[in-house]
Order: C-alpha cells, then structure tokens, then sequence
C-alpha cells in the first residue's frame, strides 16, 4: 500500500488530457477526494472508511519517513470545482 498511493497519484496527473477537471495540485488533495469518494457510498463507509486516513499516513511515514497532511475534501473542494460559464 505505502508505494502504490503516490504511484497511483503519480500515474493520474501524468495521464490526464481532460480540460474538463482540474488535475490534483499535490498527493494531499487526491488523498482527500478519495477518502470522501469512501464517506460517500454506504458500502465503502463501514468497512474501508472508518480510519482509511490514519492508516494512509502512518504507512506513507514509515515508507518515505516524512508525515502526510491529508486536509478535509470540503476544505479545498472549491479548487477542483467545474468552472460556471
């Protein structure tokens, strides 16, 4: 899990053409969409989302030994709104 986070952050920014969405400014704000993506279907809240960002962290610290900040999704969600024409 400790190197497939920032591979799987790393494979998506480099891999999106779509103007539609703003890529993710840094692996936080990713890490952040996915633990709402958790929260937000019943199936995922029980099981994975319950201490999904405590887990996260203490394993990115113990592979790259430096702490991980992951903010609440609805702090910075303005960010990665669609634009309104």
């Amino acid at each position: 899990m400790e190197a497939c986070v920032e591979e799987m952050y790393r494979s998506l920014v480099g891999q999106s053409d779509d103007k539609e969405y703003k890529v993710f400014e840094c692996l936080e704000d990713f890490l952040a969409a996915m633990e709402q993506t958790l929260y937000d279907y019943n199936q995922t809240r029980t099981r994975l989302a319950e201490g999904w960002r405590e887990t996260v962290a203490s394993a990115y610290l113990r592979h790259y030994g430096r702490p991980l900040v992951i903010p609440r999704w609805y702090d910075i969600k303005q960010r990665y709104l669609k634009a309104q024409e």
